[in-house]
């Protein structure tokens, strides 16, 4: 399970690899957070939690739903996420997603800030699935 930023121009691009979707989705969490903050030089508490639950036709637009609900979350409640504990997961047919997201509440103090999200989006998003393994890359709006 790993995560890496990779080059994009205007944007910021995240390349997803993991052994399974529900820990891509974890690593999708653990990239979110440090997009928005420096997680090396941050006091980071898991104290905060939020419910999540969500339809989508497909894992992708599940990924791109889930990651904005987040970042919605940062925006309007100054949630910051750190760990998802998922409950219930689906990708066949109806995409499926019910989980906790553990995290922080936002503050200046404690967090070094490094960029406000727009939005993930669906540009050349495909959740590649091999024998190793799944693989994406999500680009986020700035």
């Amino acid at each position: 399970m790993t995560y890496r930023f990779v080059d994009h121009t205007g944007d910021i691009a995240v390349e997803l690899v993991a052994e399974s979707e529900r820990t891509l989705f974890a690593e999708a969490v653990r990239a979110l957070c440090a997009i928005l903050v420096d997680c090396e030089e941050s006091s980071l508490e898991t104290h905060t939690e939020h419910w999540v639950s969500l339809d989508a036709e497909d894992g992708e637009s599940l990924l791109v739903d889930f990651l904005n609900e987040l970042v919605f979350l940062f925006d309007s409640r100054r949630f910051l996420p750190m760990e998802l504990h998922v409950h219930e997961f689906c990708v066949d047919g109806v995409a499926r997603l019910r989980a906790t997201v553990f995290g922080d509440r936002f503050d200046a103090d404690r967090h070094r800030f490094l960029t406000e999200i727009k939005a993930a989006t669906f540009h050349d998003l495909k959740i590649d699935r091999s024998s190793a393994g799944l693989k994406t890359t999500v680009v986020f709006d700035l």
